[in-house]
């Protein structure tokens, strides 16, 4: 470290990490990015090895596997890429959308643990009763299980009246509606049209007591958002179908769930100062255990060296039982280090197995929010 405060530990963590990336030329998020930027590498380097072969020098079956494994590994890290794209972005538009008319429109927040993003663009409102109704911009923004629209379309959060805005904020719960195509009274481009004519598309409730008639700017574009609500409706049913009869029970379940999920976040920052913890202790062992043995060297050296060759003026060197003294205690130090060392892998075992419950626990949460979501809301 190049600077004594460092090294003496006073400065708080986030001026060491800093530090370290002024020293390095890289912030800690790009030294900590880069290997696993690197398996996409990896993988289309094995890729290209692997078509360059020729038939007289065929890849062996642990090539081929390992390319198979490097893409399954990068379709994986996309995957969880997209997840946390996904999350981010409701993150981003809670942070965005005017306050007041979120919490009117969803009085829970928008920003919930299972809810994803999945699409957004301008389209063009209407009351699907009425004929010859002006079309009204709107921003839309799709979710796994809502459908927002906003005043305003492309409008800032200030044009949309800032913190205390009032601008119109409206709820679909993707559960509760059918989708239909309206290509009967689709106005292409070419053709005199009203304003927002476009390409519409009808979402109706399944009860028959609302209907929104929304309109893309293509053909292309409704068929876009028509599928991505389709495919979200479909995933509720199946998951429906999946549950059966429990699915009465869901809000009960979903307490329950939010209640393990805590209690292994308990155990999970338990586990991990524990863990901390031991291995503190196990590296203090094992610099004390390097000094024994370093002294346990010397003293063995210098008495086998006296028992040759007299020492200069008569001085005497480590006594026998000095020798046996360092011999106990490497050995002692070596029993203590390999318990605390059993008991520092037994706590990362637990930890890893309150990481596992926890990753399954937090996942079966979010499924479970999103159908009770889906079915219990009003939207």
């Amino acid at each position: 470290v190049g600077s004594a405060e460092l090294a003496g530990g006073t400065l708080p963590a986030r001026a060491v990490v800093a530090e370290g990336g002024r020293a390095a030329a890289a912030l800690l998020g790009t030294l900590l990015d880069e290997p696993v930027r690197r398996i996409s590498c990896y993988a289309a380097s094995m890729r290209a090895l692997l078509e360059a072969s020729c038939e007289a020098c065929p890849p062996g079956e642990e090539a081929s596997a390992a390319a198979d494994e490097c893409g399954e590994l990068v379709s994986h890290l996309e995957a969880l890429l997209d997840e946390q794209r996904a999350r981010d972005r409701v993150s981003h538009l809670a942070r965005e959308l005017p306050p007041a008319s979120l919490r009117a429109a969803l009085p829970e927040g928008l920003a919930l643990p299972h809810r994803r993003f999945l699409r957004e663009g301008e389209l063009r409102q209407s009351e699907a009763s009425a004929e010859g109704a002006a079309w009204q911009r709107r921003r839309a923004h799709l979710f796994n299980d809502i459908l927002l629209l906003v005043d305003g379309g492309e409008a800032t959060r200030e044009a949309l009246g800032g913190e205390g805005g009032v601008a119109s904020v409206e709820c679909i719960g993707l559960a509760k509606v059918q989708v239909k195509v309206l290509a009967d009274l689709d106005e292409p481009a070419s053709e005199p049209r009203s304003e927002g004519g476009g390409f519409p598309f009808e979402l109706s409730r399944v009860d028959g007591k609302r209907s929104w008639r929304l309109s893309a700017g293509s053909a292309e574009e409704r068929a876009a958002w028509v599928e991505s609500i389709k495919r979200q409706i479909r995933f509720l049913l199946a998951a429906f179908k999946q549950r059966g009869k429990s699915i009465a029970f869901l809000p009960q379940q979903v307490e329950k769930l939010r209640a393990e999920l805590g209690a292994l976040h308990t155990a999970r920052r338990r586990a991990e100062a524990e863990v901390l913890l031991l291995t503190s202790e196990v590296c203090a062992l094992d610099s004390q255990l390097q000094a024994d043995r370093r002294d346990l060297s010397r003293a063995s050296f210098r008495t086998r060296r006296l028992s040759v060759v007299a020492a200069p003026g008569g001085a005497n060197g480590p006594s026998a039982a000095q020798v046996s003294t360092l011999r106990r205690r490497v050995r002692r130090g070596s029993d203590e280090r390999a318990q605390l060392q059993c008991v520092a892998d037994g706590r990362v075992e637990e930890l890893l197995r309150t990481l596992a419950a926890l990753e399954k626990t937090e996942g079966d949460l979010n499924d479970d929010s999103l159908m009770k979501e889906m079915l219990f809301s009003s939207s």
